[in-house]
């Protein structure tokens, strides 16, 4: 069985979507755009996965203020 592949959106539909879910203008302003590089890749869930991990884990040793943890607590909590 192949899985399903989607396309991401484009950038500003991205920052949109995400900001539906937590919407923090720290995070729409420094983590969101991140996210929006990505606009028009083909992925399937494992890779939207890896993706989200990967910015996660780039933004955060980019400086992300650890006082505000749960990064990824937050993001993807309504993923599941």
């Amino acid at each position: 069985m192949l899985d399903k592949v989607v396309i991401l959106p484009s950038a500003e539909e991205i920052v949109k979507r995400l900001s539906s879910v937590y919407n923090d203008a720290y995070m729409k302003e420094r983590f969101y755009p991140l996210i929006a590089q990505e606009t028009g890749r083909e992925l399937v869930a494992s890779g939207v996965v890896m993706m989200f991990t990967l910015k996660i884990h780039d933004f955060v040793n980019s400086g992300y203020p650890f006082s505000n943890g749960g990064i990824a607590t937050r993001l993807c909590a309504n993923v599941y």
